[in-house]
């Protein structure tokens, strides 16, 4: 049996017609798939993602210099969007990884959606 994520990948290698992972676009796929990228100066992370079930937004640290270091991140992070996503059913409920500190729960509740980037004011 072939593991859930693998699954979700290889499906959207074909939705968006690539023959190898090497050729994934990831910024494109990125905007493709409801996400948005910023940066921010940060020791705290290299990179992080809140998210609902229909859009969320990628942060990288800007103390990431290595392409292939950003692009494992952002890969990484896009992960738990496409593998976590499903856990949520609202547009109101949003979760984060990595955890604020001291949260138990993978979610905060809102209802600023996305024009108060996906509620990082109750983060």
């Amino acid at each position: 049996m072939i593991p859930k994520p693998v699954q979700r990948a290889r499906r959207l290698i074909k939705k968006y017609g690539y023959n190898s992972p090497a050729e994934i676009d990831l910024i494109e796929l990125l905007y493709a798939e409801n996400l948005n990228l910023k940066y921010e100066t940060t020791d705290d992370y290299q990179g992080k993602i809140v998210f609902n079930k229909y859009e969320g937004i990628i942060t990288l640290s800007n103390n990431l210099e290595n392409e292939y270091q950003k692009r494992y991140v952002i890969a990484h992070e896009m992960g738990h969007f496409f593998n976590e996503r499903a856990l949520t059913r609202s547009r109101n409920k949003f979760w984060t990884r990595p955890l604020p500190e001291g949260e138990e729960v993978g979610y905060t509740q809102c209802n600023s959606g996305l024009q108060n980037e996906l509620c990082t004011n109750s983060l």
